[in-house]
């Protein structure tokens, strides 16, 4: 927030909070630092999804916790023989170890996804469900053993950002395919 001080004059935040209606003795409690960055993200479409962005840390799940949670809740699935493993979905946002955000998180028999993200943009619901499809397959592969992906356009590659993830194919690559077949194989 000090950006913003260095970079308008003291007239221009002046006039800002008068036209927001906050005071200048408000601007000094939390609520108040809250209102003025809303405020001013809310300025354009991209400030709007920085803001989204920023509530939705508030409610970030630790990936790891949220593995554990299914796996105390699941443990007699995850121990049958005939149960490749569980998939969890949630609307919260998760984060793990040095990522700040993650579209999902697994391990072999058990993982976990989050849409949150994927709802950023206000995107139709064919986008929607294309990113949460990608992801399910994604989490789904790790969790019932396949390697993870090093074709980038392969719906399990792994997306840095919402931009990697709308620009890969909504199918599995041959390589994936063929992991697929084999682990079937492996079943019989």
């Amino acid at each position: 927030m000090d950006v913003v001080f260095l970079r308008y004059s003291n007239d221009t935040i002046d006039n800002f909070l008068q036209q927001i209606g906050l005071s200048n003795d408000e601007m000094k409690t939390r609520e108040g630092k809250g209102i003025f960055v809303y405020a001013l993200l809310s300025q354009n479409e991209s400030g709007k999804n920085q803001w989204a962005e920023i509530e939705m840390i508030k409610s970030q799940y630790s990936g790891d916790a949220l593995l554990e949670q299914l796996f105390r809740r699941f443990r007699n699935y995850i121990n049958d023989p005939y149960c490749l493993g569980v998939l969890g979905i949630t609307s919260n946002d998760i984060y793990e170890d040095e990522y700040n955000f993650l579209f999902g998180w697994a391990r072999k028999s058990i993982g976990v996804i989050s849409y949150a993200r994927f709802l950023l943009g206000n995107p139709t619901n064919e986008q929607f469900e294309k990113r949460t499809v990608m992801q399910a397959l994604s989490s789904t592969g790790f969790v019932i053993g396949i390697p993870r992906c090093t074709y980038p356009n392969c719906a399990r590659a792994y997306p840095n950002s919402l931009e990697e993830q709308d620009r890969k194919d909504d199918k599995l690559c041959n390589e994936c395919r063929e992991n697929l077949r084999k682990l079937y194989l492996t079943m019989k």
